[in-house]
């Protein structure tokens, strides 16, 4: 398991790298100047030596010189080797940095360059995909540039064809302002995101952003759990909250934890996507990935927003979003919201298997992210996660016995892993959580609540 960042994390500034080449330099140069000194010293002394009336005591403090010498003198050899240690150091830091961002430069343009041949496959896929997928009929609006084009008749009779002025800006924007993120050192995909879902807008498409809820009954045994033991307990109910188990899809799950001196706090568990439909109605769908790779609202963060209302969170209570994929992004955007932070104070979020290392999450907010290398999903957002005080990613291989890489039987494990491990940074990420976890006296209440998208684009 590999931990970076976090409360146990190291970090440097090569200018301070540099500046500490500086001092050691100087200090070796001024440890040899007194060295010199002290030897002038002693020359003196045994000039003196025969004059003397106790010579015995010249050459005492002879010796007394000779060894203050020798010391000085070493002192400087070290100062002087580590200066070059720390140098070579420094030199390799940016060596290295220099490699990384030169292979996501090639990456992020490569991404860039690609992007229009990328959204002309959407222009055709976004809009023949949903009608082949749904069961529900399908339909459309006009579009802002009036009655829309739709396919002449067959398995896309009804197909709404997007406005060509519309797509064109799509494309456009999407190869500039990603050029631009890519010259400006971000990542270029929350734009690429952000031209698919201008795409899907334009076709009528993957442009929900509100849900309607549903209180469901919460299963006896997940209401007398009780509050989460650990990590590994908090990523289990998000796995548990994902399987539907004949139950309605699209759900969160609220736990509100009351301690033993009756403050509370409460966490959201978030599920991955559940349907890729485009048009989907359900929150946790391929049209709402699109708009959180984008950076955009959507159904799902209305749904954690609602939810949380419906679970009588108060505006101070401390707040846990915990989610797997998509559930990890939603909850990063939801977390950085400024309107949600107006309602509800988002203090921690949990991610496992999420491409979180582009969002803007706010300082203060406590995140641990979790990966897999072989898992390609976190890696969607071509950024690497910051080592931050406030964010600790860890990785471990996905274990042998699970298939999928990014299923969330394997992050199970690696989170239990997180309860046990010694590292610093985790050690103080229990810490952090503690109010939320298993404690003397704790008690919880569970609340679920389902979401159905309300589609500005009815589709029968």
């Amino acid at each position: 398991m590999r931990v970076r960042g976090g409360a146990g994390g190291t970090a440097a500034q090569l200018e301070d790298l540099d500046a500490a080449v500086i001092r050691l330099r100087s200090s070796s140069a001024a440890l040899e100047d007194a060295a010199g000194d002290l030897g002038l010293g002693r020359s003196l002394l045994e000039g003196l030596g025969g004059l003397a009336t106790g010579p015995g005591g010249v050459l005492q403090l002879e010796d007394d010189v000779v060894t203050a010498v020798r010391r000085l003198l070493d002192g400087s050899q070290e100062d002087d080797l580590l200066a070059g240690a720390v140098e070579l150091a420094a030199g390799a830091y940016r060596s290295a940095e220099a490699a990384v961002g030169g292979l996501w430069m090639v990456t992020r343009l490569g991404v860039v360059a690609g992007s229009p041949l990328l959204l002309g496959t959407a222009v055709v896929a976004l809009p023949v995909a949903g009608p082949l997928l749904r069961d529900d009929g399908s339909g459309s609006a006009p579009s802002a540039g009036g009655p829309p084009a739709r396919a002449a008749g067959g398995p896309f009779a009804g197909v709404r064809l997007a406005d060509p002025e519309l797509l064109l800006s799509a494309v456009l924007g999407t190869a500039v302002g990603g050029a631009g993120a890519v010259l400006s050192g971000r990542s270029p995909a929350p734009r690429v995101a952000q031209g698919l879902v201008e795409v899907g807008a334009a076709s009528g498409t993957a442009d929900a952003t509100r849900v309607t809820t549903t209180r469901v009954p919460v299963p006896s045994d997940v209401a007398a759990a009780g509050p989460p033991s650990g990590t590994g307990a908090v990523v289990a109910r998000v796995r548990q909250t994902a399987d539907t188990g004949g139950g309605p899809a699209g759900r969160v799950r609220v736990e509100v934890v009351t301690a033993a001196d009756g403050s509370r706090s409460a966490i959201v568990y978030m599920p991955g996507v559940q349907d890729w439909d485009t048009d989907s109605r359900n929150p946790m769908s391929g049209g709402t990935a699109l708009r959180a790779e984008a950076g955009l609202p959507s159904a799902y963060t209305d749904l954690v927003v609602q939810a949380l209302e419906d679970a009588g969170v108060a505006p101070d209570e401390p707040v846990m979003l915990a989610g797997h994929s998509l559930g990890g992004i939603a909850a990063v955007q939801v977390a950085g919201d400024p309107a949600v932070a107006e309602r509800f104070t988002v203090t921690t979020v949990v991610t496992a298997g999420s491409p979180v290392g582009a969002a803007d999450v706010p300082a203060g907010v406590t995140v641990l992210a979790m990966e897999h290398p072989d898992d390609l999903v976190p890696r969607f957002d071509l950024s690497a996660n910051p080592d931050t005080r406030d964010t600790t990613t860890v990785t471990a291989p996905t274990p042998a016995w699970v298939d999928d890489a990014h299923g969330s039987d394997g992050y199970v494990e690696l989170a239990e892993q997180v309860d046990a491990s010694d590292e610093p940074s985790l050690v103080a990420w229990r810490a952090h959580v503690a109010p939320f976890l298993a404690g003397a006296g704790a008690t919880s209440v569970v609340t679920e609540v389902a979401g159905r998208t309300v589609d500005p684009t009815p589709h029968g």
